[in-house]
Formats: structure tokens, C-alpha cells, sequence
């Protein structure tokens, strides 16, 4: 078994070494991950390691110190706590010190639960709630779930679970002890704007299998599709399908939400921002550790009728973030919410021999035009910062901006409209006229393919053109 943790680390460490986007210097890493152990170690009453091995930055040598001084750790604390692994411990340490969004350690547990999703598969025993930080507040209520019935609202703040106070508790951990076994119960003591005192709640856990897509119709006229996640290729047959049924509908407009939308496969967000951009466009660019750039481009799908408007906030990560800056870079939806989260880049999975597994940064992403979004982000056109502490229960201001830009009820958002195409009109000239840029020309093409064909600086005249918001 000690052999197997010994393993396990090295295995990490060539994986970061040899797969990471930027070279990395092996003392730095194997000194960072060596504190780590001494931190956790600490935490579980565990025996503190001696002190950490000489480390020169020459790869091999290093590697061979820091091997003897693990095995040496685990020979030394046989009995060990059964929550405490040395190994991943040393793990997480390097992945501490590599500090990049798309480079974590996940253990044989979280491993599983991400294959799963990785299908579409996930479920676990929980309250039905989306927690987010600062703060422990809930972002949203699942339906038909615990917390739903318990009467919980998005903006409700966790100040207690299970009695013990969450004023300094990590977001991982809180989200760890509301989830547990289907049938067991859990106490929650909850803050809520308006009262003057903590309400408690106690929720018998159940099986939570939240939809990676939801849709419905706004009135009448108004499609809404919510994606929480790109993580693989059914998430992109639901939203088409939802689109083809807001078509056959008749609506005349669609609103994209991406709020805590957490990234995946970027294949799949390709597939479908094809849909919004016209073919050749390019939708994001990669840089390797060889400094080899790749530009990806949307593909030639079918497109949608009606004006877009994307929803983001800052839980709108990766995959997200990348579809939200190409559809506002090529001009063809309205972004609305506040500003994403900044973390973007290319990550590969790669399971290790405990079960465990880690992912790497192997790829830097721009925006289609070129722009970094990691430690960035994406600025909406339309920002609506929101408070949950202190929105009114039922209220999603965010939404409701949304709905008045697709129905140009917003000063300085053009509302939808129709235009005869004249002597000497393009489609970049057209869209100087109505939108004050001729980059916006995909927005007037992406609506109106079908009426202007394969190359839009070729319009006939006389025909009619939708303009959207």
C-alpha cells in the first residue's frame, strides 16, 4: 500500500511536469507539495513528516529524494487516520502550487462522481440546492426536491449545518456535509432577509439528479433554455431540440442562460455555437506548451430564426465563458448578468493508479477575437449585478433585463426589425447603419442565412432582411 501512495505521487509529478501548459521547476513543486503534507497532517493529528528533502531542480535527483522521504514518512505513521492519504495530500499540494483553474486533484469518490457526469449520469444524496460563495447563500432551489419543499429561496443564507456555524467554512466542505446518504437528515440553520431571527430546517436527504438542460416559454413569444453544463453530446441534442420546438412556435426570440453554467467538453460548445455563428467563424484559439496555436471555427449547422440573449454570472466558467464571448465578439447575442469567472483553459483528465485522478492545463484559450479570458472573464453588454442577500424572494432581475433587450424595451439596444436591402447594400454596411459597427455583420447573416446564401456581400436587392436586437 505504501508503495501504491509512493506511486501515486509520482505519477502526479511526472503528469505535471511532463503535461502542464508551462514548464514547471521540480523543487518548487515537490517543496510545495512536501508543506502541504506537513499542513495535513497537522489537521488530522497525524505524525508530522521530518523536514522536507533537499531539492536542486535537477529532475531525477529530486524526484529520487523526494521518493525516499515519502516512503520514509509512511513507514514511519503505519496507523494512520482513515481520512488521511499522504499521497493525495502530496497531490493536492502540487496542484496548490501550480494555482490554474483546470488543474485539480480528485479522489477515487469525486472521480466517479465526475465520470458520471461526464455521461450525464450524476446523482447523489442531497437537498436539491446550487450553494454558492461568498457567504453560503443559495443561487437556486431544484424542483420537486428537499429543499423546495422545505421552503428554501434562492438568496436564503446557511448559517449552520448540522449546529456547527459556516461563518469559515470552505464552499467544498459545506457542499460535502449537505450531501450524504439517501434517507439521512440534515439541519440547516438558515438567515433570511426580512427576519429578524435564524429559522431552523431540518430535510431528509434524497436522490438529486439535477437536468443539464431545462426549457420553457416566457408569455407567449419568448423561448428560454437554461444549460447548466457542457458535458457531453445529449446536453447539445436537448437544447436542439428545445430549439426546434420554439420554432415550430413561432417565438421571436430566445434567451440563452449560462448563469453557473461550470464549463465542459469544448466539442460540444462548438456544436453548439454553430448554430448562432455563420460557417468559418472562429470561436476560441488554443496555445500548447509547444506554443503551437489552433484556431477552432463553427461548423455549418442550422440556424435559428430569432435574436439571442445570453445570461452569465460569475459562475459562468470555461466552456461557458467561451460561448458567451463568441457570440458577443461576432455580434450575434446580447449578453446580459455580471461579469464570469475568469477561469479558461483546456483541461485533460488523466486517472491515476489508486483510482484517484488529476487534471492538467494542457491548453491556454483566447476569445474568438483573440482575447484572454482566464483571470478576466466576460463584461456583459447589459450588467446586472445582483445581491442575493438582499433581492426580493421570486424576483430575477437578471432575467427580466433580458426579456426587455429581445423586446427593445432597453435605450440603446436596438430592437427587432426589417429591412429592404438596396443598390450597393452588404450585409457589413447594413449593420454600420442599424448597429454602428460593421464587425456586427454575422448577427444580421446568422438571421436571415437562408435569405441571403452563401456569400453575404452578394445580397439581391429587394429582399427583405430581419433585424435583430
Amino acid at each position: 500500500m505504501d508503495a501504491q501512495q509512493a506511486a501515486t505521487v509520482e505519477q502526479a509529478f511526472d503528469l505535471l511536469m511532463d503535461e502542464f501548459v508551462h514548464p514547471l521547476g521540480s523543487a518548487a513543486l515537490l517543496q510545495a507539495a512536501w508543506s502541504q503534507l506537513e499542513q495535513e497532517a497537522a489537521q488530522h493529528n497525524a505524525p508530522s513528516p521530518d523536514l522536507a528533502p533537499v531539492l536542486t531542480d535537477d529532475r531525477d535527483a529530486d524526484l529520487a529524494q523526494f521518493r525516499a522521504a515519502t516512503l520514509a514518512y509512511l513507514n514511519q505513521v503505519p496507523n494512520r487516520p482513515a481520512d488521511f492519504v499522504p499521497a493525495h495530500a502530496l497531490v493536492r499540494g502540487m496542484v496548490a502550487f501550480v494555482n490554474e483553474g483546470h488543474t485539480s486533484f480528485l479522489n477515487p469518490k469525486e472521480y466517479q462522481d465526475y465520470l458520471a457526469w461526464s455521461r450525464g449520469e450524476l446523482k447523489y444524496g442531497g437537498i436539491g440546492a446550487h450553494v454558492q460563495g461568498p457567504g453560503l447563500l443559495i443561487g437556486e432551489v431544484f424542483s420537486n426536491t428537499p429543499a423546495a419543499r422545505a421552503g428554501l429561496r434562492a438568496g436564503d443564507a446557511i448559517l449552520g449545518i448540522n449546529g456547527a456555524a459556516t461563518a469559515a467554512l470552505p464552499l467544498a466542505e459545506a457542499v460535502r456535509l449537505l450531501r450524504g446518504p439517501e434517507g439521512t437528515t440534515v439541519e440547516l440553520l438558515i438567515g433570511r432577509r426580512g427576519l429578524p431571527t435564524p429559522i431552523a430546517v431540518t430535510m431528509r436527504r434524497e436522490q438529486i439528479a439535477p437536468d443539464a438542460v431545462a426549457s420553457r416559454l416566457i408569455g407567449d413569444d419568448l423561448g428560454y433554455i437554461r444549460l447548466r453544463s457542457f458535458p457531453e453530446q445529449s446536453v447539445a441534442d436537448a437544447v436542439e431540440r428545445a430549439m426546434a420546438t420554439f420554432e415550430d412556435q413561432g417565438v421571436r426570440g430566445l434567451i440563452l442562460d449560462l448563469r453557473g453554467n461550470s464549463g465542459g467538453r469544448l466539442d460540444v460548445g462548438v456544436r453548439l455555437l454553430s448554430h448562432f455563428l455563420p460557417p468559418g467563424t472562429r470561436v476560441y484559439e488554443t496555445v500548447d506548451r509547444g506554443a503551437r496555436q489552433q484556431t477552432r471555427v463553427a461548423v455549418s449547422r442550422s440556424a435559428p430564426v430569432f435574436p439571442l440573449a445570453v445570461l452569465v454570472d460569475n459562475g459562468t466558467a470555461s466552456m461557458g465563458e467561451i460561448f458567451a464571448a463568441a457570440v458577443q465578439e461576432q455580434g450575434v447575442a446580447t449578453v446580459v448578468g455580471s461579469t464570469t469567472e475568469g477561469n479558461v483553459a483546456g483541461g485533460k483528465m488523466f486517472p491515476l493508479d489508486d483510482g484517484s485522478a488529476l487534471q492538467v492545463t494542457v491548453l491556454e484559450i483566447q476569445s474568438s477575437a483573440g482575447k484572454r479570458l482566464n483571470g478576466v472573464g466576460v463584461v456583459p453588454d447589459e450588467t446586472v449585478n445582483v445581491d442575493l442577500a438582499t433581492a426580493l424572494p421570486g424576483d430575477d432581475v437578471v432575467l427580466e433585463r433580458a426579456i426587455a433587450v429581445l423586446n427593445g424595451d432597453v435605450p440603446g439596444r436596438t430592437a427587432a426589425g426589417t429591412y429592404t436591402v438596396l443598390e450597393g447594400d452588404t450585409l457589413k454596411a447594413i449593420a454600420e447603419r442599424f448597429y454602428g459597427q460593421r464587425e456586427a455583420w454575422p448577427r444580421l447573416y446568422v438571421a436571415n442565412r437562408d435569405a441571403v446564401g452563401g456569400d453575404p456581400d452578394a445580397l439581391t436587392v429587394g429582399t427583405r432582411l430581419s433585424i435583430p436586437p
